[in-house]
């Protein structure tokens, strides 16, 4: 769940209120996330509860009942709850140890609520720090969106703002963009991950989640060798990767731009982490990279340039996709193959499965139908170029 929406079980076991709970079972799930709180005085609860409430109860409607209670555990705990506050000591004097085993074999956290605590000032509190935080964040994310524009009268703002978000304009930093496909797994464990990274003095790092995408803002000092600043994001990377492979996470890329000397240049590094993302998301093979690793793809993925490309496009290699299309030939995916292994036919006839003679023929007639003269520098390096931007194109990056 995204985490402008609530406030996880940890967080609220920290507030002062409190106190004198203690967690009886699911520790495993205390970084989840509650949304809503509500009370459940009925068995037949599991109707009118939603995932991420935190559902608050005396058991008095399942004292008699604990097997059916357990069961009850189970269900709320596939509906997708945030756990359950339960006051023992009032209709059950504890919880039963199958109950218990219940709930850390599903990771859903059982809090013990003190007897002298209400349910209303605990649902009152959850609400104030729901609104809190989304107040906080609302604010944050406008600070970054400001820092982060090319407009100096927006950066000076943001600026004016920066202690508030501990922000060292001092520092160098680099920007990185975490895409998700889903808005909703933005859920706090991505977010604990890169905290962790950030309880030292360095690297200072400033977050803001907008939409589908987590903002980071990275920085060191400027006299950390930019060598050693890019292994330890990536570092970093590797470890929410790792984590959104387990959580099966599928469709997360990581992006990000080059380190700016001067806070003022992060637009700059912002750009190119989006930029980044863009690509990731188009070629799939990799879900993190640095914009300094995209290669020829930093000058072909520019707005400003892309009409060119496609008509550069269109005339080296028009008439052999046209050839292509009306005859079902492959001499496009030939040619690929061709300098993917450096111009040697043998291997690209066992890439390709055809005979050599074949592939040999095949060459002659790209030669015939486009013109280009295989010895020459100049064309065979715009050649290759062009079938990056057949890649882009394929891709419905330049259309």
């Amino acid at each position: 769940m995204y985490k402008s929406s609530g406030i996880r079980i940890e967080e609220l076991l920290n507030l002062d209120i409190m106190k004198n709970c203690k967690v009886l079972a699911g520790s495993g799930g205390l970084g989840r996330l509650i949304t809503k709180v509500n009370v459940m005085e009925v068995p037949d609860i599991l109707n009118w509860v939603e995932e991420g409430e935190f559902l608050l109860t005396t058991a008095y409607s399942m004292k008699d009942d604990l097997e059916g209670f357990k069961d009850l555990i189970i269900r709320l705990s596939r509906k997708g709850l945030a756990g359950m506050g339960i006051k023992t000591k009032r209709y059950i004097h504890e919880v039963p140890d199958s109950i218990i085993h219940a709930a850390d074999e599903l990771d859903f956290p059982l809090i013990d609520i003190s007897y002298e605590l209400s349910f209303s000032t605990v649902i009152s509190k959850v609400f104030t720090e729901i609104l809190s935080y989304e107040i906080d964040s609302r604010y944050r994310i406008e600070f970054i969106e400001d820092l982060l524009s090319p407009d100096d009268k927006k950066y000076k703002k943001a600026l004016e703002m920066a202690s508030y978000f501990d922000f060292d304009h001092s520092l160098k930093y680099a920007a990185g963009v975490i895409f998700l496909k889903n808005p909703y797994q933005i859920e706090q464990r991505l977010m604990s991950i890169i905290k962790k990274t950030n309880e030292g003095n360095y690297p200072k790092i400033i977050t803001g989640n907008k939409s589908n995408k987590i903002i980071i803002l990275y920085g060191v000092e400027k006299d950390e060798s930019d060598s050693k600043v890019k292994e330890d994001i990536k570092l970093l990377c590797d470890e929410i990767l790792r984590y959104a492979k387990y959580k099966n996470i599928k469709n997360i890329a990581i992006g990000f731009g080059r380190l700016t000397p001067h806070s003022r240049e992060l637009y700059r590094s912002f750009y190119e982490a989006n930029r980044t993302i863009d690509y990731l998301n188009n070629y799939r093979h990799k879900k993190f990279a640095f914009f300094d690793e995209l290669g020829i793809f930093r000058i072909l993925s520019y707005e400003e340039i892309k009409p060119d490309l496609k008509q550069l496009y269109l005339d080296m290699l028009g008439s052999l996709i046209k050839y292509d299309n009306e005859k079902g030939t492959e001499y496009i995916k030939t040619l690929i193959s061709y300098f993917k292994n450096s111009g040697n036919l043998k291997k690209v006839s066992e890439e390709m499965f055809t005979h050599y003679n074949t592939i040999i023929y095949r060459m002659q007639r790209i030669k015939e139908i486009t013109g280009i003269n295989f010895g020459d520098y100049d064309e065979i390096l715009n050649l290759q170029i062009v079938l990056k931007i057949h890649e882009l194109i394929k891709h419905n990056e330049i259309t």
